[in-house]
């Protein structure tokens, strides 16, 4: 920008000469004005760089830091958490619970030895001697009305909505992490802008001294920009206890401390489509367990229905038994196929049906609220990615045009066309413009990461890494 140093001619008649002198007496020569507006140029320069050199990495991924780094620790705080841990030993317990549902469709075998003294009346008299039984049964189920079966694929179902929910824990503690990392850069990033922030204000109030003392500025020009200063104290104070705070919760999570990391690069992976909801929502690992839940609620409602049938079960047993007096053990084999039920059993058996009927009703409404609320979710962060991509855009305008404002305003107050106010705000301007764009890189990053969890694209997607 050009601004002439030509007076204007001041046509008041005998007065015309005095007022000349005075303005000419009061604007300071050419090297004077110079000397000023150099030091002013480089106020806030370094927080400008510190947001440049953000946008440049929005703007060219390519300058950003490899991803790979960050996303192997995300993986390996995952694996040492306790509920990872947890999920692996829910998987274990639904394996033995099916493994006994097989159990009940396989032969029973028992056995079993006695040994002790026995005496009874004989025709010769009292016997009493030592006495031993061995016995061996084997039981085989042959038909209970489909009870055990149903119990057995119950389990099965149960095992695997046991695997998609740890699918689902896992896509979940993945985002905790990663999201844990963004958060804690994202106070680091606002700290170093809080402290840039400060330096420029405390630099303004030095040249705004240098310009009192050459009676450029007032004293109150001064107080007032010492006032931006103690405001700028109190941001870095807000902002170090954010991340005092952003710090505790990523030392809890990762059980080591944050490392500042300069912004890793964007995931690389195929946007997701709205036209392919259905498709998410039928593979959701939430819709997959409560089908999966729904369907062993309808299975164990069917067994407790044939188990008041009872069953037929076919016996194999043999026993060898020892009397005292006799010379040789009396072997038995017995070879039965029998039906074994439940006369009564003071309501019991109507009960667990009334349960299970019941649980079977839960599950069916429980696959509808799931259903609506992962489309929900899906819906809410696809459009939530949206609005930060478009946010972001018109964000790099703002702080590009409180950059240029400064910088303006900065020239028009070396040269005394602006005023302190004016500057005051246009630095103000700037640093708020900084802290919303800092918000809304990270905050459309986590947006990328919610969308993809949401749609369970998130563990798929970071395999390759």
């Amino acid at each position: 920008m050009f601004f002439s140093n030509r007076l204007p001619a001041v046509r008041l008649g005998w007065l015309t000469l005095p007022v000349s002198l005075a303005v000419l007496l009061s604007v300071p020569a050419w090297g004077q004005e110079r000397s000023r507006v150099a030091p002013i140029e480089l106020i806030g320069r370094d927080l400008i760089v510190l947001m440049n050199s953000l946008t440049e990495g929005v703007n060219d991924p390519s300058k950003r830091l490899p991803l790979e780094p960050m996303l192997t620790r995300a993986k390996e705080a995952v694996q040492k958490t306790p509920l990872y841990q947890i999920n692996k030993a829910s998987e274990g317990l639904a394996n033995a619970r099916l493994a006994e549902a097989e159990a009940a469709l396989l032969p029973q075998v028992r056995g079993g030895v006695s040994a002790g003294v026995r005496g009874y009346d004989a025709t010769g008299g009292f016997e009493q001697g030592r006495y031993e039984v061995t016995q061996l049964s084997v039981d085989q189920l042959v038909y209970d009305f489909g009870s055990s079966i149903n119990l057995r694929d119950a389990a099965a179902d149960r095992l695997a909505a046991t695997t998609y929910s740890a699918k689902r824990q896992e896509s979940e503690l993945l985002l905790t992490s990663i999201r844990l990392f963004y958060e804690t850069q994202r106070a680091l990033l606002q700290v170093r802008l809080s402290r840039e922030n400060l330096q420029a204000r405390r630099a303004l109030v030095n040249f705004i001294r240098e310009r009192s003392g050459l009676g450029a500025s007032s004293v109150a020009d001064v107080v007032r920009a010492e006032a931006q200063v103690a405001d700028a104290l109190d941001l870095l104070a807000a902002s170090m206890k954010a991340l005092t705070q952003a710090q505790a919760r990523y030392r809890e999570f990762y059980l080591a401390e944050a490392q500042p990391y300069v912004l890793p690069a964007d995931i690389d992976v195929e946007d997701v489509a709205l036209r392919d909801l259905e498709k998410y929502v039928a593979e959701h690992p939430s819709v997959l367990e409560a089908e999966l839940k729904f369907a062993a609620s309808r299975k164990e409602y069917e067994a407790a229905k044939a188990k008041v049938n009872g069953g037929v079960s076919l016996e194999l047993s043999y026993s060898n038994t020892r009397n005292p007096g006799s010379s040789r053990a009396a072997a038995d084999t017995t070879l039965l196929l029998s039906y074994k039920g439940s006369l009564y059993s003071g309501g019991a058996d109507t009960a667990r049906r009334e349960q299970a009927l019941i649980s079977f009703e839960q599950a069916r409404l429980d696959v509808e609220r799931v259903k609506l609320e992962v489309t929900k979710s899906i819906r809410d962060a696809v459009a939530e990615y949206s609005g930060q991509i478009a946010g972001l855009r018109s964000r790099l305008l703002v702080f590009k045009g409180a950059e240029d404002a400064y910088a303006i305003t900065k020239d028009l107050y070396a040269f005394s066309r602006s005023s302190l106010f004016e500057l005051l705000r246009a630095q103000e301007s700037l640093y708020s413009s900084g802290q919303k764009l800092i918000d809304n890189i990270i905050d459309k990053t986590l947006a990328k990461y919610q969308t993809l969890h949401e749609t369970h694209l998130l563990i798929s997607s970071l395999e390759r890494f």
